[in-house]
């Protein structure tokens, strides 16, 4: 499918009135790249992600959380819809992506955790691995739940300055003080 018949698809698919049935619309647009996900050239991926952007823009949260949920898990998800839905205010649209794309980069990660809130920084901290870059973001900005996640997450991985924050930040917390220390004595090469 050309570029152009791209733009006339998404012109088609956003002229439906009410939010219930751009909701319906979304919903198969996104089965049927999920249907095909494995066989679709780059080509094809960056057309649907021009439609999921534009259904996106157009529905409720509800809609853009199952949207998320789906593609969370899909490693070759369209970037630019996947980073949005990571971008999302509403927590219960980005936390599925912000635990488990593969998609996401530092670079779209540090800003997430600059600029959102605790919730956004628990969902993050959460995440399989982490950056350096990112967990002094995450060690810096977040609440005391996000720092135990963060020691608790073996995925995570620290600058040296980071830890050295995060045991000055453990100094009225003793259970995260215990977590760090652990975290620090494991790292240890005997």
């Amino acid at each position: 499918m050309s570029r152009y018949d791209g733009t006339s698809l998404i012109k088609e698919l956003t002229g439906f009135p009410d939010f219930g049935r751009r909701a319906q619309v979304l919903a198969r647009v996104t089965d049927l790249f999920m249907s095909g996900r494995t066989l679709f050239d780059e080509e094809q991926i960056e057309l649907f992600d021009d439609v999921l952007i534009c259904l996106s823009e157009q529905v409720e949260s509800p809609a853009r959380a199952f949207l998320s949920e789906r593609l969370s898990i899909v490693p070759n998800s369209p970037k630019r819809i996947t980073r949005r839905l990571a971008q999302d205010c509403e927590i219960r649209v980005a936390r599925p992506v912000l635990l488990n794309s593969e998609q996401l980069d530092d670079g779209t990660l540090s800003e997430i955790a600059k600029s959102r809130t605790q919730d956004h920084l628990w969902a993050i901290s959460r995440r399989k691995s982490i950056s350096e870059p990112v967990t002094e973001i995450l060690t810096e900005r977040g609440s005391i739940d996000v720092l135990h996640c963060v020691v608790e997450n073996t995925g995570a991985r620290f600058f040296d300055r980071t830890f050295s924050k995060l045991v000055q930040r453990c100094a009225h917390d003793s259970n995260l003080a215990a977590k760090a220390w652990c975290r620090q004595f494991q790292a240890i090469d005997w």
